[in-house]
């Protein structure tokens, strides 16, 4: 009895996981680099895991996340890119995804996107035509292609506030 109630459980996790990551995968997309704030990412991620002043790390039943935050100032002590924008901003953020979502049931509108071969076998890159976004996908044998990684950093159009002294 005990480990048909485990295996339930389990298949209802699953289930879950199916359904919650591309819901999830599609609320990122509202984080818009150089403009949500530290605040607008904690009230959909949660508090970090690790805290600094430039960077936040955060582990959800979705993924595992690395996001950054701009100073406020081009400062040569800190590391990493800063832009001249106010403090507290979202400069980056990366995120694994548990359960690898389709592709169609995570990018929002795949027209405005660019698809690429990865570096790393068997997978492929969607860049957005801001190059704002890019998500990295797994491509599985049998033609399954599944969402691996999301990142969000500046769109083109604001690289110009990157600091001169920015790696």
């Amino acid at each position: 009895m005990h480990h048909r109630k485990v295996k339930q459980i389990l298949l209802l996790s699953i289930i879950f996981g199916l359904f919650a990551v591309p819901c999830f995968a599609q609320k990122l997309s509202e984080f818009i680099a150089l403009e949500s704030t530290r605040e607008e990412v904690e009230k959909i991620l949660g508090k970090p895991d690790k805290y600094f002043a430039t960077y936040g790390s955060y582990e959800t039943g979705m993924g595992k996340f690395s996001v950054w935050y701009s100073t406020g100032k081009c400062r040569k002590d800190v590391e990493g890119r800063q832009y001249k924008v106010k403090a507290n901003l979202m400069t980056a953020l990366l995120v694994y995804l548990k359960y690898g979502p389709l592709v169609k049931s995570t990018i929002p509108d795949i027209s405005n996107y660019t698809r690429q071969k990865s570096p790393n076998f068997d997978r492929y890159l969607y860049l957005s035509k801001d190059e704002s976004t890019t998500y990295e996908t797994i491509v599985y044998g049998n033609s399954t292609e599944r969402v691996y990684s999301e990142s969000i950093e500046p769109s083109k159009d604001k690289r110009h506030l990157l600091c001169k002294n920015s790696r």
